[in-house]
């Protein structure tokens, strides 16, 4: 039977159902221009003839349809050497391959590092002006102390004057109780001429200070117990996987991964290649040509008892 005859019988059955296209192409996983190939009997839109079978089989039973008397006999009138290849995803070109916006991009990325440069400098040129200026000022009140500190008159009073003694002078050397006593000699010093102006105040002994003594624990200090890290803890509530599947192919085959969560992924494995698939609860599993591969699940051989070409759906574990 003709890819056309098929493809119209499949038409027929999908509209009198009322379905469309997006929806059978998000159910069944078949490319939405696979499934337009195989109704309008075009060739070119599918991929090789080994799994345009399988899809068209896939599709029949979508609807509810055995197709497998009209494949047995089917027939795509063309070679396999017309069938294009399917891309699952496009490969995105390469900057080798433009040297002019790989030119662009580097001038961009040193005119970006080179303001990001400037600021940085700009921005600690005035931070250390700012503070320096501020800190500035600082300084000065202390060494005006200083220098009031360090002129205090020396020179002696002469006997025949009237010695008047200010007590703001006084009380900025001594203590107040120094001032005191210089407020209550002052009359004294105005009756006998002969006592010198300037009296020096008596040294103030400083208070003994206590030491505390250390208070003796009644009972030794418990550690707080250390809690479990983070990541550990992280590490522990992160479930790994359960399983592992590993398809190894001795023939080319497309083949369809769906997990337990709904993430879909495909590969076309060529001769000698693998794939690693870990996967938690269940995986169901499309392969277009289920007797060029071998399964290994867990590490044991997975029996599939397929014939080169077959397409099989199955679900693991």
């Amino acid at each position: 039977m003709e890819l056309r005859e098929i493809g119209t019988m499949l038409r027929e059955e999908r509209e009198r159902r009322g379905l469309v296209l997006e929806d059978i192409a998000q159910q069944t996983r078949i490319s939405l221009s696979s499934l337009q190939g195989i109704e309008s009997g075009l060739s070119e839109l599918l991929p090789h003839p080994v799994y345009a079978k399988g899809f068209i089989k896939v599709y029949g039973q979508y609807l509810g349809m055995d197709l497998s008397e009209a494949l047995s006999d089917f027939a795509t009138g063309t070679t396999s050497g017309q069938y294009r290849p399917v891309y699952r995803q496009a490969v995105p070109e390469r900057e080798e391959d433009h040297p002019e916006v790989r030119s662009l991009r580097t001038g961009n990325r040193l005119s970006v590092t080179a303001f990001a440069l400037l600021v940085v400098a700009a921005g600690a040129t005035y931070w250390y002006f700012s503070h320096t200026a501020g800190s500035a000022p600082a300084t000065r009140p202390a060494e005006s102390q200083e220098l009031e500190t360090q002129l205090v008159p020396t020179a002696p009073v002469d006997a025949s004057d009237e010695s008047v003694f200010e007590p703001e002078a006084v009380v900025s050397v001594g203590s107040e109780s120094t001032a005191a006593q210089l407020v209550e000699a002052a009359p004294a010093a105005a009756v006998e001429p002969s006592v010198a102006a300037i009296v020096q105040p008596e040294p103030v002994q400083p208070a003994p200070v206590e030491t505390p003594k250390p208070a003796t624990p009644s009972q030794p200090a418990q550690a707080p117990l250390a809690s479990p890290a983070p990541q550990a803890r992280a590490a522990e509530d992160q479930p790994a996987a359960s399983s592992i599947l590993v398809v190894q192919a001795r023939e080319t085959c497309w083949l369809q991964a769906t997990h337990a969560d709904g993430t879909v992924r495909e590969y076309m494995l060529q001769p000698g290649g693998r794939a690693r698939l870990n996967f938690n609860g269940s995986l169901s599993l499309m392969l277009g040509n289920a007797g060029g591969v071998d399964l290994v699940l867990n590490g044991q051989p997975y029996a599939l008892n397929a014939q080169p070409g077959q397409v099989r759906r199955l679900t693991l574990p």
